[in-house]
């Protein structure tokens, strides 16, 4: 048999109970490896093969032609190796090619960075119909996933509170459904602080949703990406206005230069963890404020930030050092 024939018997066993975002994944796997191995017999198939298909995708990913980030090829190894163990499993091969393989050194990590001020200022000071989701991802943590569903009669104006206890799943082409419970199953309470409570209490309306389509329903995964999209453009419209001090109209057909970074949900989110390191909260708290499935999560997280501080707090030391030096010498 030929790895597709052999990838697509383990697909359809193993994408019974999957959500219908991860059979998407999967799929998108198998085109990947099948691309480069999918007419080869399974039991001619040598570590080499695997490893020159990662080297190629590291340098160049056939669709998008930039180089395949690490999330993606630690995916597209780990859904190989599972269909290697398949064929072992039924008895046609002796032992799984992909066992030993690593990924390619030089693969690039996509790196999840944190707003600047500036871009924090932008979105508070926003007035898109974003802004509150924005908002609530940036100053509460909740992910993308939260936010969609997330409720009006989910917010404890009293108390200052926000009750997390939905998400969405993606079940179809362009349909979200909402389900109970969060990504990882931990429902949870996050404190909302005092000017987002503000800001909330002002845009109180009668619709169910904190944001929703302009008809007043649920997200559709392409009206969520529209939003956005309208969202990052109002922002960055703003931020040239600001560096150039002039008049520009938001639908100057010319179009306007890129002053910002691309925005994404998930960066709201770790900017929000950036903000509970700076603010001092500790990492068991942190941990249960984002929701995370384990601890080690946020300490990866803390990590990084600790890293990023150290670094910087070199760079002073070093500054004030030659400084000094400098003093030294003018005083001789």
């Amino acid at each position: 048999m030929t790895f597709k024939e052999v990838a697509i018997e383990w697909f359809e066993y193993h994408r019974i109970g999957l959500s219908y975002s991860y059979v998407r994944v999967l799929d998108d796997c198998i085109n990947h490896v099948s691309d480069f191995i999918g007419d080869i017999d399974v039991e001619n198939i040598r570590p080499a093969n695997i490893q020159r298909m990662l080297l190629l995708y590291a340098s160049e990913n056939p669709n998008t032609h930039k180089p395949s980030s690490q999330k993606l090829l630690k995916t597209i190894l780990q859904t190989t190796s599972s269909i290697f163990e398949y064929a072992v499993d039924n008895g046609l091969i002796a032992q799984n090619p992909a066992r030993k393989i690593k990924l390619p050194s030089n693969c690039p990590k996509t790196e999840r960075l944190p707003l600047t001020e500036y871009e924090q200022k932008l979105i508070l000071k926003s007035n898109h119909r974003a802004t509150l989701a924005a908002l609530m991802m940036m100053l509460c943590g909740l992910r993308k996933g939260e936010v969609i569903p997330l409720q009006w009669e989910d917010i404890d104006f009293t108390n200052g509170i926000v009750k997390v206890t939905k998400s969405i799943s993606l079940v179809g082409n362009n349909v979200f459904k909402v389900k109970n419970g969060t990504k990882n199953g931990k429902n949870r309470v996050v404190a909302i602080p005092k000017l987002l409570i503000e800001i909330l209490e002002k845009e109180k309306n009668n619709s169910i949703y904190i944001t929703e389509t302009t008809s007043g329903t649920l997200h559709t995964p392409s009206s969520f990406v529209q939003m956005w999209s309208s969202f990052e453009k109002s922002l960055n419209h703003q931020a040239y206005l600001d560096k150039k001090s002039s008049r520009c109209s938001y639908f100057n057909p010319k179009g306007i230069p890129q002053i910002l970074q691309h925005i994404t949900p998930h960066m709201l989110r770790h900017t929000y963890a950036t903000l509970l390191y700076s603010a001092g909260v500790d990492v068991l708290t942190a941990s249960k404020l984002m929701g995370h499935s384990n601890i080690e999560t946020t300490l990866k997280i803390y990590t990084h930030l600790q890293e990023s501080t150290f670094q910087y707090s070199i760079q002073n030391f070093d500054t004030y050092i030659e400084n000094q030096v400098n003093c030294f010498s003018t005083n001789q």
